[in-house]
């Protein structure tokens, strides 16, 4: 960036590779700069300020009339004196002394860039205060990794690039360091779970990225699960040869006592809080002397403050963090810490079991949900390590706030792997382990599993405790799936006597409502209305406000057969009483409902504005059974109301019909179904998989409610249709009242033939008109065993990005490895040998 406005030291300023990301920072600083005199870029080292600090410059190249000026400190020496420093900024502006610089500035537009700030802080601070005394016009921007702390300065804290930045840096840096690298999805995927693990750190990609020239993604990876050595190199400027390098240029400027909570941080995998720092350390330090300094290692960029229910959490990137453990096993320091932290994790599990006691209030919820990040994290490395069954144990129960809410596939899995490694059924908090993995199976839509596990936790003592109401809970949502009502009330009520018997209130109350759930599918809806309304009133009048959502679902859709408005007054009532209505009401479930009411009233449309809401809220928490319910009356919907979808109906219900996951019908709008089904009189033959019916279904919804009138708009459009018309002499192509010949080529004729069945699979060799008869390429699966993998895989890929969000790269590798693995067994399924 070298240009006759531009003056620098003697590096040139225009980097010799690509600039990828940062757009938004871009825009950002300038705006800053434009604004304000002082802007200082604070970030940890290698984070890419010197290069951001650069692009901003030449953005406003044309803006700074009298010139630019890149004064860079990296090769002063630290602690250097303000008339040293003054020295340098003068000689690269081209003045013989800083008074003279400070004369020639008096009305320039000029900016200023002083480079890598934070070893001479002291005396920036000093000359920068000089050169800005009566220079309106006078811009300055500073990279440093903590901050000038001057009036008036403008500080920007450059985070870690974007994921998707990150594995197109990745990507770019490697085909230049000459690394070939492989474009199937196998290999990309795990290319970008390396860029996981760097943690959008761009010296770390850069360091990774020559080191795919000789070794796969995946080992790359699992390398740095555990060091930081492969992320080095022999050339360049020392600071930034490694990463370590990089980090001990901070770690150097750090007090004692800084640098030991630096180290002992490294213990925490998913971030932490004041009182977990306190508790590794375990050195009666007071918290205020050790917010200071933690403070300190904001302020150097070495931890990252994130915001979480209204207090600070603390994170380190994960390079960065490697570079800490490291010197915290220099300094015998690492395991102990590590235990002190796995301790005091297990302690707050410990704590939320205790407060789940008095019942699962929407406090106790919360708070679960700022620790998640812990549980899981801390959770996963005892799962792998650990020797104690009862602290791992300790970790997992506390998910049953979560197994609802997005982390279903997750908590199944841990469960499970709970189970097979400690499989002695005597252990403490065995029974109510296998119980909650039970849950899990059952919202994943496995009734079998979770019947086979609840009936193992009922035997596994004489008194499992509180293990036996959640199993029985299982157990009467299982019978419930399968219209066994009477059974399900029966297993509700077991539950909720075992419960009163162990003084859990709360958990009677949700058996309660389990129960009454039951006796309303059954047709029982005056018992149904009085239990629900029982626990309505108890809850209101408590602290478990939360057990009023299923309650008050349960009233409203007692209401289904009627003409009352009482069922919309109960579904409004639940936004009134319910805080988190997310957690443990069911927002899916509720929609659901209400969608139902729309259509009792006949109004469709509304109907399905709310079944969509339901079915994709369902959808995104994994709730598989409540899916296919809202499914069920999508279905129902389009046959009543929607004659020219009355295919797409059929093939939805018939969808409903064959999942195993589906929950048997109950009594409420009975009639509606039938007559929805028996306006079906033409039943598909092949049914969809499970992702591509429930797309199906939503894309069927917006297309109706995009043809909807809008009486609001006061006047009605149609919308422009896309025809495609293939002839002998050509091809016209049909938009929004625009026609347009074009050749009729292979492509728009391949078009043509996949747009007259529309969600058909068309292989490319029946397009091109051709065959394929090879023996022994491989056995063929039945529908039935690709939609199992298919759901598989749809959990795996959503278990797989919660890992890689939470770096959590034991539980990551597991997952991608298992999706690889039915990867590999569909592609050999497919009739082509792998091919």
């Amino acid at each position: 960036m070298r240009s006759a406005g531009i003056a620098c030291d003697d590096r040139d300023v225009e980097p010799r590779t690509s600039f990828v990301g940062r757009d938004d920072e871009i825009t950002e600083i300038c705006g800053h700069v434009r604004a304000t005199q002082l802007v200082t870029l604070v970030g940890p080292g290698g984070i890419g300020k010197t290069r951001l600090a650069h692009r901003v410059a030449t953005a406003l190249e044309d803006e700074a009339t009298d010139g630019i000026h890149i004064v860079e400190l990296a090769g002063i020496a630290t602690g250097s004196s303000p008339a040293e420093v003054g020295d340098l900024v003068a000689s690269t502006i081209g003045m013989p002394t800083l008074a003279a610089t400070w004369e020639s500035l008096h009305d320039a537009t000029t900016l200023i860039v002083i480079d890598n700030c934070e070893h001479v802080l002291d005396s920036v601070a000093e000359i920068v205060d000089q050169l800005l005394d009566d220079r309106p016009e006078l811009r300055i921007l500073l990279t440093s990794r903590e901050p000038l702390d001057l009036d008036g300065e403008q500080i920007v804290t450059i985070g870690p690039l974007h994921p998707v930045a990150t594995a197109e840096l990745l990507r770019q840096r490697a085909e230049s360091a000459g690394a070939t690298l492989d474009p199937g999805t196998d290999a990309v995927r795990a290319l970008d779970a390396l860029s996981a693990v760097l943690d959008g750190l761009p010296l770390a990609i850069e360091l990774a990225a020559p080191r795919l020239r000789s070794l796969a993604a995946d080992d790359i990876r699992a390398e740095l699960t555990e060091s930081s050595d492969l992320l080095a190199r022999n050339r360049g400027e020392a600071r930034h040869r490694s990463v370590a390098a990089t980090v001990a240029w901070s770690y150097e400027l750090l007090t004692e006592e800084e640098a030991r909570a630096f180290r002992h941080a490294c213990v925490f995998p998913a971030g932490f809080w004041l009182d977990e720092m306190a508790a590794v350390l375990a050195d009666d330090t007071p918290r205020s002397v050790l917010a200071d300094r933690l403070d300190r290692l904001v302020a150097q960029s070495l931890v990252r403050v994130e915001s979480g229910e209204g207090r600070p959490r603390y994170r380190m990137l994960v390079p960065v963090r490697q570079a800490a453990r490291a010197w915290a096993e220099e300094e015998d320091e690492f395991e102990q810490a590590r235990e002190r932290a796995m301790d005091h994790i297990a302690s707050v599990a410990a704590g939320f079991l205790a407060r789940a006691a008095d019942g699962w209030d929407d406090a106790l919820i919360t708070d679960i949900f700022s620790r998640l990040p812990d549980l899981r994290a801390v959770g996963e490395w005892c799962l792998e390590h650990d020797t104690r069954p009862d602290r791992a144990f300790m970790l997992f129960l506390p998910l049953w706030a979560s197994v609802h809410n997005s982390h279903i596939a997750a908590t199944l899995r841990h469960g499970e792997a709970l189970l097979a490694r400690w499989p002695d059924r005597s252990l403490d908090w065995w029974p109510e382990v296998c119980a909650l993995t039970a849950t899990a199976a059952l919202a994943a839509g496995d009734v079998d599993r979770a019947r086979e596990l609840a009936e193992t936790t009922l035997a596994a003592r004489m008194n499992p405790g509180l293990g036996a109401v959640v199993a029985q809970r299982v157990l009467a949502l299982g019978h419930a799936a399968e219209g066994e009502f009477d059974k399900a009330a029966a297993a509700a009520r077991a539950g909720a006597t075992a419960a009163r018997d162990l003084g859990q209130t709360s958990f009677e109350r949700h058996l309660e409502n389990h129960r009454a759930a039951a006796l309303l599918n059954a047709g029982d809806n005056t018992s149904a209305r009085s239990i629900a309304s029982a626990i309505d009133e108890h809850a209101r009048a408590s602290t478990t406000s939360a057990l009023s959502g299923p309650a008050l679902q349960i009233i409203a859709e007692s209401h289904l057969d009627d003409d009352t408005t009482a069922g919309h007054q109960a579904l409004d009532a639940i936004a009134d009483v319910v805080d988190s209505p997310d957690l443990l009401a069911g927002r899916w479930s509720a929609a659901r409902v209400r969608g139902q009411l729309h259509l009792r009233d006949a109004d469709p449309t509304a109907a399905l504005e709310a079944l969509r809401e339901a079915l994709i809220a369902a959808r995104r928490a994994g709730e598989r059974r409540d899916q296919w319910h809202a499914m069920r009356w999508i279905g129902v919907t389009l046959a009543l109301h929607h004659a020219e979808h009355l295919a797409t109906a059929a093939t939805i219900l018939e969808a409903v019909e064959r999942c195993p996951a589906s929950p048997a019908a109950g009594t409420p709008g009975r009639d509606l179904l039938e007559a929805a089904i028996g306006l079906v009189t033409v039943r598909p033959t092949v049914v969809p998989s499970e992702p591509s019916v429930i797309n199906l279904a939503i894309d069927t919804i917006d297309a109706v409610l995009d043809s909807t009138p809008d009486d609001r708009a006061g006047s009605v459009t149609d919308p422009p249709v896309a025809r495609l018309t293939i002839g002998d002499a050509g091809a016209e192509i049909s938009w929004s009242g625009i026609t347009a010949g074009v050749p009729s080529v292979k492509g728009l004729r391949d078009i043509a033939t996949m747009l007259a069945e529309p969600r058909t699979d068309f292989h490319a060799l029946t397009l091109m008109g051709s065959t394929i008869d090879e023996p022994g390429t491989g056995p063929l699966i039945d529908q039935q065993a690709r939609r199992d993998y298919e759901d598989r895989l749809r959990d795996l890929h959503a278990d797989i990005a919660d890992a890689e969000h939470h770096n959590d790269i034991g539980r990551l590798e597991r997952a991608q490895a298992e999706f690889d693995e039915i990867v590999a067994t569909l592609s050999a399924a497919l009739g082509l040998g792998g091919r």
